[in-house]
């Protein structure tokens, strides 16, 4: 859902916070959307502590009853650094 011709899909979560806990190495952070027909697709943040690396997984469960073809789809975008203002003359 996340590449779609009619636009971005709204995924739900169940917290707004995630905090990992101290005796914790790994936070799963969980996002959930549900098709039209019934399939369940959670995209799974996973932190490590210590790492800067933030892993993705996807979870697909069919429960439509049909076919349901999925690819996976990446990007990694970085918004563009605001621009110092010098006063009416910059």
């Amino acid at each position: 859902p996340d590449s779609n011709t009619l636009g971005r899909q709204k995924y739900s979560i169940d917290s707004h916070t995630k905090i990992m806990q101290s005796d914790e190495s790994i936070l799963n952070v969980d996002m959930h959307y549900r098709t039209y027909n019934g399939v369940d697709i959670i995209k799974r943040f996973i932190f490590t502590r210590g790492s800067y690396e933030i892993r993705i997984q996807y979870i697909v469960n069919n429960n439509s009853g049909a076919p349901y073809t999925v690819s996976p789809f990446g990007r990694i975008k970085r918004a563009a650094p605001i621009a110092e203002s010098h006063g009416i003359f910059s």
